[in-house]
């Protein structure tokens, strides 16, 4: 009977008071959080826009959290090792990673990935929004998206630089060619400023990167031919996007700030809201309006809301489009 009695002691034990143990030391690790440095990967190489403003929120985020934030980049395999990295990691709240939308809404479709886009990350909140550029140099043979098509049909095989591959910035330059009749060849490199060094170097005819190629355009280096989202940039109101131009194509790119599956709630709310805190830091609007990106603060449920939104869009028209969809 003593036996028995143990026995079902220990089960209570097991049943009723180990959890409460467990969501005691989550409670207080999250009271505490953080007490040492935390690192932020960046899925493309430095000085890119996603670098530049990972690099700004981190900076501002610090200021409120207390600790350092130490930007470390991975732009190996396209963006997608940094991410590997990031769903593997332990789930403690001391690796984040600035994550464009690309890999949510483009990647799963075109490419095997390593991980799930909705499973394999904590999901905690946007920090910015921008559009993708198409840019040629300012002394080139074409001024604007309708010559560039032209230009290409006279030059075939003209080559244009990215900062990463099988993202929409080089699958929506392959959707416009094939609509217009023509063959551009893409050269990946592994950020913004990469690419656009390409260009200025005159290694390709144009280039598709982020706000990064802005300092060029207001320099007058280089001149912006067409931008790949859905709305024209607030910036560059005159500019054509390719839906415009008739080509049935066209995506939104935002930043997040995310982190490994299973994080803890309270730490989650934490970052989330220093992040929203932070957004409205002075430099980091500065930065902001230097890039010609949107500032902006979306919270964790909105944050994945948007992404699903997206990928469905995506997948819906490269099916439409005729673009072989990768089965994970």
């Amino acid at each position: 009977r003593w036996l028995k009695k143990s026995g079902l002691s220990i089960l209570l034990t097991v049943f009723f008071v180990l959890p409460v143990l467990i969501l005691t030391k989550t409670f207080v690790q999250a009271q505490a959080y953080p007490v040492r440095p935390i690192k932020m990967i960046v899925t493309y190489g430095a000085g890119g826009a996603t670098d530049l403003m990972a690099r700004g929120i981190s900076k501002a985020t610090e200021k409120i959290l207390g600790q350092p934030i130490i930007v470390e980049n991975n732009p190996a395999g396209g963006n997608l090792a940094g991410l590997s990295v990031l769903a593997k990691s332990k789930a403690d709240g001391y690796t984040l990673a600035a994550i464009p939308t690309s890999a949510f809404a483009w990647s799963p479709h075109l490419v095997k990935i390593a991980y799930d886009p909705f499973k394999s990350f904590t999901l905690i909140s946007q920090i910015c929004s921008y559009t993708l550029l198409v840019c040629g140099k300012a002394d080139g043979p074409f001024k604007n998206a309708k010559q560039l098509i032209e230009y290409s049909r006279t030059q075939p095989n003209l080559k244009f630089s990215t900062p990463s591959t099988n993202t929409m910035h080089d699958v929506v330059q392959y959707v416009v060619a094939k609509k217009a009749g023509v063959i551009w060849r893409h050269v990946p490199y592994k950020s913004g400023m990469e690419a656009i060094t390409a260009l200025l170097g005159g290694h390709v005819s144009f280039c598709v990167t982020n706000q990064e190629q802005v300092p060029f355009i207001m320099s007058g280096q280089l001149i912006p031919l067409a931008t790949h989202s859905d709305r024209r940039n607030t910036y560059f109101p005159d500019l054509p996007t390719w839906r415009d131009l008739g080509y049935p194509v066209g995506a939104e790119t935002r930043v997040g700030i995310a982190g490994p599956p299973g994080m803890p709630k309270p730490i989650v709310d934490a970052l989330s809201q220093a992040l929203k805190k932070a957004v409205d830091d002075p430099e980091y609007v500065e930065l902001s309006k230097n890039l010609k990106a949107e500032k902006l603060y979306v919270g964790p449920e909105e944050f994945l809301k948007f992404n699903r939104d997206q990928y469905e869009r995506t997948g819906n028209m490269l099916k439409e489009l005729g673009i072989p969809i990768v089965v994970q």
